[in-house]
């Protein structure tokens, strides 16, 4: 969902708040004016919505041609439904060494595990081995961890908890080092995030 300002649309003053969603064909819908009492006569903008995708904040003020640009009050209200975002939270991944404990830099993949278009986000961790990753609530998300020279790690949870809106969950990942020689015992290498349809075996 982008919420934007505008005096380009028709509105009901100087720049009125607009919102749009973007459709499963990546098409955005056409812009929606928030409409009285959230847009008037005067200037709104500078529109923040909270994690929780229902609680908005704006700035409004009368920008006359003398008025100063930063004579503006803030003002909070809680979006219509039709004009809610997705709610959010934020993961915080963090990845070791399972023999060292040191923070490893590895790649992350990162891919809803009801999203049917098969888009997946890639990203990296820093010096400390961590990211913090924004990612919808409601849904299942798996994690696929690789680097050179250790073995392969996947994990899946479910953001379903409200509370994740204000704290994010944190997600420790123990990386295995490829040792050369074979051990007695070798380990086996789970999977968490072997994705199939109902009722098929075509992964």
């Amino acid at each position: 969902t982008l919420y934007f300002m505008s005096d380009h649309h028709i509105g009901l003053g100087s720049n009125d708040l607009f919102f749009t969603k973007k459709g499963e064909k990546d098409q955005w819908s056409a812009p929606i004016n928030l409409g009285f009492p959230i847009n008037g006569e005067y200037h709104e903008g500078a529109m923040v919505v909270s994690l929780d995708g229902k609680t908005a904040y704006f700035s409004r003020g009368n920008l006359a041609e003398n008025a100063q640009r930063n004579d503006l009050d803030i003002y909070t209200f809680e979006l219509p439904i039709e004009s809610r975002a997705q709610p959010m939270g934020f993961v915080k991944i963090i990845v070791k060494d399972a023999i060292t404990l040191e923070a490893l830099v590895v790649n992350v993949e990162i891919q809803s595990t009801d999203e049917r278009s098969g888009t997946k986000s890639q990203f990296v961790t820093d010096e400390e081995g961590s990211i913090l990753i924004p990612l919808e609530i409601g849904k299942n998300h798996s994690f696929n961890v690789n680097k050179t020279g250790y073995y392969f790690k996947s994990e899946r949870i479910e953001l379903s908890e409200p509370l994740l809106v204000e704290e994010a969950y944190q997600l420790e990942l123990f990386l295995d080092p490829i040792v050369p020689e074979v051990a007695e015992e070798e380990k086996p290498i789970v999977l968490r995030n072997v994705l199939f349809e109902t009722g098929s075996y075509a992964l």
